[in-house]
């Protein structure tokens, strides 16, 4: 045990009985990662972004179990890719989340362009051992032990290099490794399947609406005459809006009085009355189906903020903005107490969460009760009328562009984002018939499935690899996990 513990650590977490037996179980017949492999981190300094440059740039969020996340990405520089040459991506590295949101593993399964930041460990020169065993031990039972007891830092726990050297890799046969690569692959296959099927949705919904050419103008507004140049002189203000009863459009410039625009808004900000906000609100009002506000569609309940003081290391599950996405929620590593949070609003069964503030406009719809307490900036709607609206569609309208810039719009030049309940409430969503909701809701309710099968062979292979750790290779293929 002491050739292991270089840091010299003599606290009681460190000795936790759960860590010896899993150390012990592990030396049976297991390498560092340092005999096996290179490890390197990226970039230590300020990231250098080039949305143009098409060189993905990854940090530990993008860095999921077994999975990597391409959803909410950055684009780094051409000079920081060479610069950190070292930690360039290649198709069958294996990256490890170490700051933050430690010990999330995933293989590089695709070939693209990147590069990563320090929070990620890029493990390379993989020779010994398939890439696809050495994630899924990361991600397993063995492998999250390994990381917490190893990880330091309280407010922002983290791996250092070193330590990420230390961690063991257990051998097991060409055979039985090359099992869990096709368990991994295949759930990679299904997770494919289910981002096409929700991709044919949304595009099923884009051509209903006239949208799926949809190229927002990119005229600048002003809110004023006097902003665009134009002197009221010493007339009133009254005047002054009188004056001005149309709209002016110049090149490049459009020019709003104002009770078309702080008199039925209350905003003045130029951003707000861009033309690409009225096109958008246009094609959503002019569908023959017609159209209703959110306000009159659902009915809008709001969480809880407990703040970081009362999260623990088991409870009722507590669902962030950072867990949620359009095709589910991630699993979670904070919790609340039962006792003291049971009352919480909890999702139901066919509840819209609707993010407000960070990341929003985030819409996912829950299939069933669900014991878990979302955060304060994760509103809860329930649709009024479910015969005519399904939730899977309105979820699907919200992720859509048709509400997307209209969040974009309301929240335009805010340093922090949040959407307001009162602003939500105002959203304008197009009615389509109820045969094509249902078309969509079962695109939307097969993706799910596929995503929800895809997941559980992410299970199965760490399943396998533990019962092979505790029990032999045999053992795991004979409980089916493979």
């Amino acid at each position: 045990m002491n050739d292991d513990n270089y840091s010299f650590r003599f606290d009681a977490e460190y000795f936790k009985k759960e860590y010896i037996e899993a150390y012990n179980k592990l030396m049976r017949n297991s390498k560092h990662i340092s005999n096996l492999a290179k490890v390197t981190d990226g970039e230590h300094g300020s990231p250098d972004l080039d949305i143009n440059s098409n060189i993905v740039y990854l940090s530990s969020h993008n860095v999921k179990d077994n999975i990597i996340d391409l959803s909410d990405i950055r684009y780094c520089t051409k000079e920081l890719d060479e610069r950190n040459s070292r930690s360039r991506i290649e198709k069958g590295n294996v990256l490890l989340s170490i700051v933050g949101t430690v010990g999330n593993s995933s293989v590089v399964y695709k070939s693209f362009t990147g590069n990563t930041d320090r929070n990620v460990a890029t493990i390379k020169e993989i020779n010994g051992v398939n890439p696809y065993l050495v994630s899924t031990l990361l991600n397993s039972h063995y492998g999250k032990l390994q990381t917490e007891r190893l990880q330091t830092g309280n407010v922002q726990p983290l791996l250092n290099l070193l330590q990420v050297k230390q961690l063991l890799i257990p051998i097991f046969s060409d055979t039985f490794q090359q099992k869990i690569e096709q368990c991994v692959k295949s759930a990679h296959a299904k997770l494919e399947q289910s981002k096409v099927l929700y991709t044919q949705a949304e595009e099923l919904l884009l051509e209903e609406l006239n949208l799926k050419d949809f190229e927002p103008s990119n005229v600048a507004c002003f809110g004023s005459a006097q902003q665009a140049g134009h002197s009221p002189s010493n007339r009133s203000l009254n005047d002054t809006t009188r004056s001005l009863s149309v709209v002016e459009m110049k090149p490049g410039i459009a020019i709003k009085n104002l009770s078309e625009s702080f008199g039925s808004s209350d905003r003045l900000d130029a951003e707000y009355y861009q033309p690409k906000y009225e096109e958008i609100e246009k094609r959503v009002k002019d569908y023959s189906g017609g159209w209703d506000t959110v306000g009159n569609i659902v009915h809008v309940d709001k969480s809880i903020e407990p703040g970081s003081a009362h999260y623990e290391s088991e409870g009722i599950p507590f669902v962030r903005v950072a867990d949620i996405t359009k095709y589910g929620i991630d699993k979670t590593d904070k919790y609340l107490s039962r006792i003291e949070f049971n009352n919480a609003i909890k999702p139901g069964k066919d509840t819209i969460l609707l993010t407000k503030d960070g990341t929003l406009g985030i819409a996912y719809t829950v299939k069933g009760n669900m014991d878990v307490i979302t955060s304060g900036a994760i509103l809860h709607l329930k649709i009024r009328d479910e015969i005519n609206i399904l939730p899977e569609y309105l979820s699907l309208v919200i992720n859509s562009i048709a509400v997307q810039m209209q969040a974009e719009r309301d929240t335009g030049g805010s340093i922090i984002q949040h959407w307001r309940p009162g602003q939500i409430k105002k959203i304008i969503i197009p009615l389509l018939p109820l045969p094509i909701q249902k078309q969509m809701a079962q695109m939307i309710e097969k993706s799910f499935t596929l995503r929800k099968e895809s997941e559980q062979l992410l299970e199965n292979a760490k399943r396998a690899v533990e019962l092979a750790i505790e029990q032999g290779e045999d053992k795991a293929v004979e409980q089916g996990f493979l």
